[in-house]
């Protein structure tokens, strides 16, 4: 403008401004530019974006998006239909799989808050579906990434929405708007920044401060809403996480043949019956006492508590003895009983997860349970497996390993266990200690 013939009467002026008209014509042009330039011209179809040939593709559909409506109006919103002064064309991915993967993009041209929203929806779709392929592994965290950063956008595809709300605002009599959003214009890599240039010009000739300040910026991105993000990215697979570690699978199916005999039953030593005569007698005049009312089932706890979840190791009971069972595991430490469940007569009981730990096994048989519901009427026998068993869990090839222990109790207490180890009969009072 300070060349301009109308505006500088020098002939050297005037020759410099032919200078620059015939400059700005060359590098207005981008083929004309590419050959000043001395490098291939590349038409818009060729050129790369987000890391692959995306043929500009996002910049034409802004482009004729901002040819396509009412120049006197102001951009819109496609998601919620309002007049926004700096909108951006924007593509969010969304990652869906169930074994096999797929991307999906959702794109438009958005105000910063509804894009905010379709960031977050995509997101949050993919943190819960995205996981579960081996495509999923890789696309879920690199979408959550993108869209939490706002998405992808073309500079050029927004310089051009923002030319158009520029001329738009100025026609409306909002000069200070136009003359922010055409600042923006200028400075972008854009074929309307020269025009953008002149037409600051203009607003500055026609008494618009050049000093007006900028227009706030939506599009910067939220710690906030980039954090909740990645908190959804890691919801799912945490979850997954803890559901295995606490109820797993069955241990069978994680054990590896080396640990075959780890799970394999160990077989008691068989319980020896009382004195016949004086049992039966017993028995009879225990029969006729008051007993419990409602019966437990077989497993049921009576002292003691189990860790939440169903992963770790177990404690398997068969009642073949001619008697319910009270059955004790205690902390071969302390003596503690850690807890105590029934068996009736002819039952079997499973109980678990037990934790890691040294344990001793204790049980008594009685004829029935006394009307606390919580112990024997009167013990019969009461005995302890004399070894005491060590449960831990072993890690091995991958897999984890833990461990089932299989009683089989019987009122044969004279013969001994399967290898060679022989039950301790215990009394009565060390059977009820805590």
């Amino acid at each position: 403008m300070e060349c301009h013939p109308d505006k500088n009467p020098d002939l050297g002026a005037t020759a410099e401004f032919r200078l620059l008209s015939e400059a700005y014509a060359v590098l207005s042009d981008p083929k004309s530019r590419a050959m000043y330039d001395g490098r291939p011209y590349q038409s818009a179809g060729e050129r790369s974006f987000g890391g692959r040939r995306a043929s500009d593709r996002r910049a034409r559909e802004a482009h004729e998006a901002s040819a396509g409506a009412d120049p006197n109006e102001a951009i819109y919103c496609d998601a919620c239909g309002r007049p926004t002064a700096q909108p951006r064309e924007t593509a969010f991915w969304t990652v869906i799989s169930v074994g096999v993967s797929w991307r999906a993009q959702t794109r438009g041209v958005h105000c910063a808050a509804c894009a905010g929203k379709i960031g977050l929806r995509c997101s949050a779709i993919t943190a819960v579906f995205g996981w579960w392929g081996p495509f999923g592994l890789v696309w879920t965290p690199l979408s959550i990434l993108k869209n939490a950063r706002g998405g992808e956008r073309d500079e050029e595809a927004d310089a051009d929405l923002l030319w158009h709300n520029a001329q738009a605002f100025k026609v409306q009599g909002k000069p200070a708007v136009a003359h922010a959003l055409a600042r923006q214009v200028a400075g972008a890599k854009s074929p309307h920044a020269l025009d953008a240039a002149d037409f600051l010009a203009d607003l500055h000739r026609a008494g618009v401060p050049r000093d007006t300040p900028p227009l706030v910026d939506p599009w910067k991105t939220s710690p906030a809403a980039a954090g909740l993000q990645a908190v959804m990215a890691m919801a799912a697979p945490a979850l997954a996480a803890t559901a295995i570690y606490f109820y797993g699978v069955p241990t069978g199916a994680l054990a590896t043949p080396a640990y075959a005999s780890a799970l394999s039953p160990i077989v008691p030593a068989p319980i020896s019956a009382a004195t016949a005569a004086g049992a039966e007698r017993a028995r009879a005049t225990r029969l006729a006492a008051a007993t419990c009312t409602r019966a437990p089932s077989d497993g049921e706890l009576m002292q003691g508590e189990l860790p939440l979840g169903g992963f770790g190791h177990r404690l398997e009971i068969r009642n073949g003895a001619d008697g319910p069972t009270i059955v004790k595991v205690r902390d071969a430490q302390t003596g503690h009983v850690r807890l105590a469940f029934f068996v009736s007569q002819g039952g079997h009981a499973e109980v678990g997860p037990l934790p890691d730990g040294a344990f001793r096994i204790q049980y008594a048989i009685g004829p029935t349970l006394a009307p606390d519901c919580k112990s024997l009427s009167a013990i019969d026998t009461a005995a302890e497996f004399p070894d005491t068993e060590v449960l831990k869990h072993e890690y091995r090839d991958g897999s984890v390993v833990t461990q089932r222990l299989s009683y089989a109790l019987r009122s044969d207490t004279d013969g001994g266990a399967a290898g060679g180890s022989r039950l301790q009969i215990i009394d009565r009072s060390k059977f009820l200690a805590e």
